[in-house]
């Protein structure tokens, strides 16, 4: 159980960050999950009165007055990376995580963005990344193994432009690292 002892604005990278899926108010007491408790107990070995800066991807950032309690909150995996993830770059917003029950509903839900396959036809990904989307991107990549030809046809049918990472094979989870990566370094922060 930790008592939120001031709302705060900015933060040091040196200081803890906990993911938590409470409101965050002056006063309010927020209990750490199970996986959360581990992390700053058995990982980062923060003893009891540490400072740390609790986030919850909408109210912003606090600072906690920690004690001694953690029950377990049940997570599931793809939530639980992107929340790690954000504690450890330091992101106020979890990145939003949505699954669809066929590839058909997945590429009418992206209808508004720039939308990429990845494929080995096709011009290098960068190259159509000249200019930034205004209502993001989505990047469509197959499991192992690739999409079949008929999936390949309906993403091309819904607009999808074909695009290369080159000529490596490359895992599909490095794959959509690779991609992202260089949709930042393209358009986003890091060019």
């Amino acid at each position: 159980m930790a008592r939120i002892s001031r709302c705060i604005t900015a933060t040091s990278m040196r200081i803890s960050r906990v993911y938590v899926g409470d409101e965050l108010w002056v006063g309010a007491d927020i209990t750490l999950d199970k996986a959360a408790s581990h992390y700053l107990k058995q990982v980062l070995r923060l003893k009891s009165g540490a400072v740390m800066v609790l986030f919850n991807g909408i109210d912003g950032r606090a600072q906690p007055e920690p004690s001694a309690s953690s029950p377990d909150r049940e997570k599931t995996r793809p939530l639980a990376g992107a929340i790690s993830a954000s504690e450890q770059c330091g992101r106020a917003l979890v990145p939003e995580i949505k699954f669809y029950p066929s590839l058909e509903t997945a590429l009418e839900a992206c209808a508004n963005k720039r939308r990429v396959l990845l494929d080995f036809d096709g011009p290098v990904f960068h190259s159509l990344l000249q200019s930034e989307p205004s209502n993001g991107i989505t990047i469509l990549l197959g499991p192992e193994g690739g999409l079949s030809d008929a999936e390949i046809n309906s993403a091309r049918k819904t607009g999808f432009a074909a695009a290369s990472l080159g000529p490596r094979v490359l895992r599909t989870e490095t794959a959509a690292v690779v991609a992202v990566a260089i949709v930042q370094a393209t358009i986003g922060d890091l060019r």
